[in-house]
């Protein structure tokens, strides 16, 4: 269950607070990680990886907060110190293992080999909570003859849905603009969401026991889940795109007594759909 009080891992620095929304400090207290792998040739940039995440943490400083229940105020909140230093955001949420093999292993082999180093945040909120546990993580994974590496980034569920989780994980490329991921909770929401769905439909969708008890039997009855991970060629996509334009675009020329007959005898690729525009 929950903890009374502030952990006492706790630092005296994280004193900034946002409260949680009911859901978030109730059913999605279950839930663990969102998690990606993204991967990369060549040698890691490290320094500059490392600097980025210090000017993205630092512009959306809860990232690097940990969930906390304090005297005198409602329900779970996400705690952080609202200037985190350099030095505070690599100690608590950055981290930097070696994995053989990396850019080759089979991906549901790459996914062991990445549990075993803590890169994807497993815990559910309580025991976030409980153990005074970040609740992000950054990992780099090198390969031992540094051809390749994997950027490893793993948000809890419970703070981040997967709008502002990808958000953030944008952000960590250089390409990309460095905005204030604002924590502020919108709390009418809840209720207000009540009154649209009706009080039944919302305690069914949020964790009525019957909806409980259908999680639990799959997840001890059901069968184990496996991964399947596929490459797209990007080529190949553009081609269709190309085919698609161009055929989209001699259509549109054509008059439209002749548009039923040219639809009738011309060969189209599958993965395109005619729709003749006027």
């Amino acid at each position: 269950m929950m903890s009374s009080g502030v952990t006492p891992e706790q630092p005296e620095s994280l004193s900034t607070c946002v409260e949680l929304m009911e859901m978030e400090a109730t059913s999605y207290m279950y839930i663990d990680g969102i998690t990606t792998v993204t991967f990369f040739d060549g040698p890691i940039p490290l320094e500059q990886l490392k600097e980025r995440l210090v000017k993205v943490v630092q512009a959306s400083p809860w990232l690097v907060g940990k969930l906390v229940e304090t005297d005198g105020k409602k329900g779970v909140q996400m705690a952080f110190d609202a200037s985190p230093t350099a030095e505070h955001v690599l100690s608590t949420i950055f981290h930097d293992v070696s994995l053989k093999g990396i850019s080759v292993m089979p991906f549901e082999e790459l996914l062991e080999r990445v549990k075993d180093t803590e890169a994807h945040i497993s815990a559910d909120g309580f025991t976030l909570l409980n153990d005074g546990l970040p609740y992000t993580r950054v990992t780099v994974a090198q390969k031992e003859d540094a051809t390749s590496w994997a950027l490893v980034f793993s948000v809890s569920h419970v703070i981040a849905d997967g709008y502002t989780y990808y958000k953030a994980l944008q952000m960590l490329s250089m390409k990309e603009e460095i905005t204030t991921l604002n924590p502020e909770r919108r709390h009418s929401f809840v209720p207000e969401l009540k009154e649209a769905v009706g009080e039944e439909v919302y305690d069914t969708v949020m964790g009525a026991a019957p909806l409980i008890m259908n999680y639990l039997g799959s997840m001890i009855c059901g069968s184990t889940p496996r991964v399947r991970a596929f490459y797209i060629d990007a080529d190949k996509v553009q081609q269709a795109e190309t085919r698609s334009l161009t055929l989209t675009l001699t259509l549109t020329l054509i008059g439209r007594s002749n548009r039923q007959r040219i639809r009738h005898f011309l060969p189209l690729p599958k993965s395109v759909l005619f729709r003749p525009t006027m």
